[in-house]
């Protein structure tokens, strides 16, 4: 790697100006009433309930604070306050806390500030420290109703600070900063405070002990507490640190390795300066790709500096499809179509072939934006004079369906005949092949045929072929029926709760197939089918939610649908899943 100093000298002085600020004093009110994600509720409450149960209020507090915040057991939000209510009408102070903050905060419950801040003014008439440093956090931030009280807040810190909560020596420490005018600032009354709080693991404290050393260049100390920092996973400590690995520690003997890896640590942990500043050590190091997603994740984080520098670069043809592939599929972390978009745009104008089909989707789909069908109609056009299968099968559906161009059943098997003189096994344009044999469509009708043709596109779960395999064969189509009359059976069996022909709705007004394009609609037929246990309903759905198809973005929906269907087994769910854990970046951090 070059010299430190040859890294973005302008980007430096902004990034080393940032990390200097002061941490904001308040942190997450209520982060105790929260799921831990990835961890298996597996205690046995038992014992708890037991003692609950026969009136110790200390047993009753502890089960209400575990069913609110979901901790080690599954989330039961009114059985929590029922317990919380019971242990602090026995006078159990922090029963009567948490019972606070769920008025507070609207946890089970409509806001309710007074009652709320009564009952804090109870726990803290009963001795409980952490209300203390809460009322006190309060008044210093205006937070529910509370006006701004400096001298109240700074006693009530001090009753904290005193009995040890090392949440109320960190405010009291930042008040003698200098930062509120009011109070006379007085560094030795402020580093006694962030010390003592540094030394309970307040990792706040830790970190703001580390930007006081560095500050008077007492390099040992501000290393020993930024480290400290660290341990407990602190990105902005892994930050500073990696800054302070290229300056040396003072001594002008960077450690490059060491402080790309610290800089790594920090930018997955979400900082956008550490962003920012990585991507211009991968610019330096000629790793193109590397370099892009660090800037361009900096820049969605609102950095100002990342989106001017994305304007100045010129990347190369692969890296903007790569960049736009990560954004549009939400690879590394990463999801923004809009800028996905514009990467995909920029690898198109550089005669990107397969840039093509994500576009054409967007427009057809309204993905990251408004349905432009003539926009996507135009590039799967393209697509056809460069041979891209996907684009080609896209366009198969259109003509079939007249959706952008006149439907047109000679340009269908016109172009399944492309595919079959490529040899190319599309099992969409099998469907399609399928459907015209069945109507008689463009061709001699002839069902065995359309059967056939459906069940080796549903062996490799093509969505509309399994849906239409597992509702014809439980329900025939008679000999004589068109498409027209053939939808109206299949929607009347849907509408009788029928999963398959659900999932074969939805499937259909998606594509507008022998019904009027219609993605909500397409949602809510999906929706039925998949709340039945339909896998390639729940799969679509999750595609849906994903990408935001006839409905908002909705990622906890999207992979509650794409877990279920992996749950039972469906391939496509486990493909796209394995899609998801792709990684292009050419480093991580494993530690």
């Amino acid at each position: 790697m070059k010299n430190s100093s040859c890294v973005w000298t302008g980007i430096r002085t902004v990034v080393l100006a940032a990390a200097f600020t002061f941490l904001p004093g308040g942190m997450g009110t209520c982060g105790w009433a929260e799921n831990v994600r990835g961890k298996e509720p597996n205690l046995d409450l038992s014992p708890l309930i037991q003692k609950a149960e026969a009136g110790d209020a200390e047993s009753q507090a502890a089960l209400g604070i575990f069913y609110v915040a979901g901790r080690e057991v599954p989330r039961n939000v009114p059985e929590g306050i029922r317990w919380l209510e019971k242990a602090a009408n026995q006078n159990d102070a922090r029963a009567v806390y948490y019972w606070g903050l769920c008025f507070l905060d609207g946890i089970g419950m409509k806001p309710d500030w007074i009652k709320g801040r009564n009952l804090l003014a109870k726990a803290m008439d009963l001795g409980y420290v952490p209300a203390k440093m809460f009322m006190g956090k309060c008044l210093l931030e205006e937070r529910y109703g509370l006006r701004k009280d400096l001298s109240k807040a700074k006693g009530l810190l001090e009753e904290a600070a005193n009995d040890e909560n090392p949440e109320a020596q960190y405010l009291l420490g930042m008040l003698y900063s200098g930062k509120e005018k009011e109070i006379a600032p007085s560094r030795r009354r402020m580093m006694k405070w962030l010390t003592l709080s540094a030394s309970h693991g307040f990792v706040p404290a830790q970190i703001q002990l580390g930007k006081e050393y560095l500050r008077s260049k007492n390099y040992f100390w501000a290393r020993e507490w930024l480290e400290e920092a660290d341990k407990a996973n602190s990105a902005e400590a892994a930050f500073l640190i990696g800054i302070q690995e290229l300056e040396g520690w003072g001594s002008g003997t960077p450690d490059a390795a060491e402080a790309e890896k610290m800089l790594q640590k920090a930018a997955f942990g979400g900082i956008p300066d550490a962003q920012l500043f990585l991507g211009a050590m991968k610019k330096e190091m000629g790793v193109e790709f590397d370099a892009a997603f660090w800037i361009q994740s900096a820049a969605l984080k609102g950095s100002k500096e990342a989106k001017d520098e994305l304007k100045k670069i010129k990347f190369s043809p692969d890296t903007c499809l790569k960049m736009g592939t990560v954004l549009f599929l939400g690879l590394d972390g990463l999801k923004d179509f809009r800028e996905a978009e514009i990467w995909l745009k920029k690898a198109e104008e550089q005669n990107v072939a397969a840039a093509a089909c994500p576009l054409a989707k967007m427009s057809l789909y309204g993905i990251g934006g408004e349905v432009n069908i003539s926009r996507a109609i135009k590039l799967m056009e393209k697509g056809v004079e460069k041979e891209d299968w996907e684009l080609i099968s896209e366009l198969a559906w259109c003509s079939y369906a007249g959706l952008g161009v006149p439907r047109n059943f000679a340009k269908v098997l016109e172009l399944v005949k492309k595919f079959e003189s490529a040899g190319n096994q599309n099992l969409q344009i099998r469907t399609l092949f399928a459907l015209c044999a069945f109507f008689g469509q463009g061709m001699e009708m002839d069902r065995d045929l359309a059967l056939k043709n459906f069940r080796q596109a549903c062996v490799k779960n093509e969505p509309f072929a399994e849906a239409w395999i597992g509702f014809t064969t439980t329900h025939p189509l008679p000999n004589d029926a068109d498409q027209t009359s053939a939808w109206q059976i299949i929607q009347k069996a849907a509408e009788q709760g029928n999963a398959w022909a659900q999932c074969l709705m939805g499937i259909s007004f998606e594509k507008g197939i022998g019904v009027p394009r219609d993605l909500a609609e397409s949602n809510r037929w999906l929706h039925l089918a998949a709340s039945q246990g339909c896998p390639t309903a729940e799969f679509l759905m999750f595609i849906h939610a994903d990408f935001g198809i006839g409905m908002d973005l909705n990622p906890s929906q999207a992979m509650e649908r794409l877990n279920a269907a992996k749950a039972k087994g469906y391939s496509p769910a486990i493909e796209w899943d394995e899609i998801k854990k792709r990684s292009f970046l050419e480093s991580t951090v494993k530690d």
